[in-house]
């Protein structure tokens, strides 16, 4: 008996390269999403860490000038903040709308890979009983 060929081999590579690009591209959009929290963190301590030299130069005095200066500090890291969390935003919902690729894209890889599984399964059981086939025939010619 021939061996066994699966006929939608090339769908089934093709299928596969498709779903590592978009699981490549899920990983890079999730690592940007990472890259912005850790951001939206890192300005959040600044705007803590501010606050309390603020308030120790308070008690030691500080002029106007000085506190103008922290005020524009402090609203421009406000202003950066905002745009960020909805930079965020924005990046959660490619993240999710790529992970909606993603599960379409191994969902249509796991049909293929169940067909070929189904196929090979076929293919067994016909080469088996090829086989019994021709051990009946090879019994009957002996007697």
């Amino acid at each position: 008996m021939k061996k066994f060929e699966f006929s939608l081999q090339k769908m089934q590579r093709y299928k596969q390269q498709i779903l590592d690009k978009e699981k490549a591209l899920l990983a890079a959009l999730q690592s940007k999403r990472d890259k912005i929290k850790a951001e939206i963190e890192d300005l959040e301590l600044f705007l803590v860490e501010q606050s309390r030299k603020l308030q120790g130069k308070q008690m030691q005095g500080m002029s106007a000038a000085d506190l103008a200066g922290h005020n524009f500090i402090v609203q421009n890291t406000r202003t950066r903040l905002e745009a960020l969390h909805i930079e965020l935003l924005n990046a959660e919902k490619e993240v999710e709308e790529q992970r909606k690729i993603v599960l379409q894209a191994s969902q249509e890889v796991k049909s293929i890979d169940k067909l070929e599984e189904k196929k090979l399964e076929e293919y067994h059981l016909e080469a088996s009983r090829a086989e019994n086939e021709e051990r009946m025939e090879m019994l009957t010619m002996k007697k």
